[in-house]
């Protein structure tokens, strides 16, 4: 089993951040969700989404502590985790209307990060 590293994002970190999570909701056309982001302890995860479906409210948050068990670099961890939360808003109100009906919640979640994933290396060169 590799080594953990546990490293803290910097202010320079949570900039790109804002930019990564920026350019993916305009690529993907998500400007009509209120959207906050923050840069806040999250235990055990480099990122997450907060969503109100009522609100159309959307908090994306990157963890101020990440632990890392791979060599990738901290500014790729971060331009990867913008572009996968704002996938996640993407396919969001799929998930919660979903969730509504026979679905079991767990394998829907499963199937939508299954999805987050291959998008992540379909439509998101290593280069960029």
């Amino acid at each position: 089993m590799a080594a953990q590293t546990t490293t803290k994002t910097t202010k320079a970190d949570f900039e790109l951040f804002k930019r990564e999570v920026h350019k993916w909701i305009n690529r993907f056309s998500l400007g009509d969700h209120f959207l906050h982001i923050r840069h806040r302890n999250l235990d055990g995860v480099v990122g997450n989404l907060y969503y109100s479906y009522k609100d159309r409210r959307a908090t994306i948050t990157l963890s101020t502590t990440i632990n890392r068990t791979d060599k990738v670099e901290v500014s790729e961890l971060v331009k990867k985790t913008a572009f996968h939360e704002v996938t996640e808003l993407l396919l969001i109100r799929l998930n919660c209307l979903a969730g509504d009906r026979t679905f079991d919640p767990t394998e829907l979640d499963a199937e939508t990060h299954s999805i987050i994933a291959r998008l992540e290396n379909y439509l998101r060169p290593e280069s960029e």
